[in-house]
């Protein structure tokens, strides 16, 4: 899956939360089935994540093109 792909090993749900976070309308998260659908919608219900938390998440994400490489880059 996609998320096998991202930097500072940060979880699907990881990334959900954080962009729900934000000052946002709508997050429109790709799906490949059921399960990631149903998955998406309980983190949905959950509280938003503090600030620490999205800063922790967005630190692990953090990477420079220069020195790191995504695998689906070539």
């Amino acid at each position: 899956t996609g998320a096998s792909a991202l930097i500072g090993n940060v979880s699907g749900d990881d990334v959900v939360r954080y962009a729900l976070s934000l000052p946002v309308a709508v997050v429109n998260v790709g799906m490949d089935g059921w399960g990631a659908l149903e998955s998406s919608a309980a983190v949905g219900r959950e509280p938003k994540i503090s600030k620490e938390e999205r800063d922790r998440i967005h630190k692990k994400l953090a990477y420079s093109p220069k020195t790191h490489k995504l695998p689906y880059f070539h």
